[in-house]
C-alpha cells in the first residue's frame, strides 16, 4: 500500500485505534499511561506501514496486535526483579524454625496449600507451562499459566494481599 493511501486510512480509523487503546491499557492495569502508549503504537504503524496488506484485513485489528505487543513489552521492562542469590538469601533469612513457628502462620499455610489448584501446586515444585499443560492434558500452555493465575489472584482476593505479575522464573528444580 502507497504511504498517502496508508496515512489517509490511519487518519480514518484514528478514534477506533484510540479506543482500542485505551481498552487494552485498561484490561492490562495501565489505565494511567495509555497515551504513551498509543503514542508508541502510532509510531510502530507508521514504522511498518510497508507491512500492513488490506486485502488481509482490516487495519483495526492490524493495529490491535501492535497495541497487544507494545503494553506486553512495557509491562516486561518495567518488571523489577532481585538478583536471584539476594532472592534466596532473603528467603532462607526469613524462614523460622519449627520450634518459632507461630500457630497463626501455620494456619495460614494450611489455608493457602488447601486452595492452591493442580497446576500451582506443580508450579510450586517447579515444572514449567508445557510440562504443566503435558501432565494435566491441557491442549496449551496458556491453559496451565491460565489457571495458575487465576489461582494466584482468587487466594491474594482472599487474604488481602496485593501480588505484582510479572516474569516468572525458575528458581527450583523439581522436587
Amino acid at each position: 500500500m502507497e504511504r498517502p493511501a496508508f496515512d489517509r486510512l490511519l487518519t480514518a480509523a484514528l478514534p477506533e485505534i484510540q479506543q482500542a487503546v485505551q481498552k487494552y491499557a485498561i484490561l492490562y492495569r495501565r489505565a494511567h499511561e495509555w497515551e504513551d502508549v498509543a503514542q508508541t503504537v502510532l509510531l510502530k504503524m507508521l514504522r511498518f506501514a510497508d507491512q500492513y496488506d488490506p486485502y488481509k484485513g482490516d487495519l483495526v485489528p492490524w493495529a490491535c496486535v501492535i497495541i497487544i505487543n507494545t503494553i506486553k513489552t512495557s509491562v516486561a521492562q518495567k518488571s523489577v526483579w532481585p538478583v536471584r542469590e539476594e532472592f534466596n538469601d532473603l528467603i532462607i533469612d526469613r524462614t523460622p524454625a519449627h520450634a518459632d513457628s507461630n500457630p497463626e502462620e501455620l494456619a495460614q499455610a494450611a489455608f493457602i496449600l488447601s486452595n492452591l489448584n493442580e497446576e500451582a501446586r506443580l508450579f510450586v515444585e517447579g515444572y514449567n507451562y508445557p510440562e504443566i499443560a503435558a501432565r494435566r492434558g491441557f491442549r496449551s500452555r496458556s491453559t496451565a499459566r491460565a489457571r495458575i493465575d487465576n489461582c494466584g489472584e482468587r487466594l491474594s482476593r482472599i487474604l488481602g494481599i496485593t501480588a505484582n505479575k510479572g516474569r516468572r522464573t525458575r528458581m527450583y528444580a523439581k522436587v
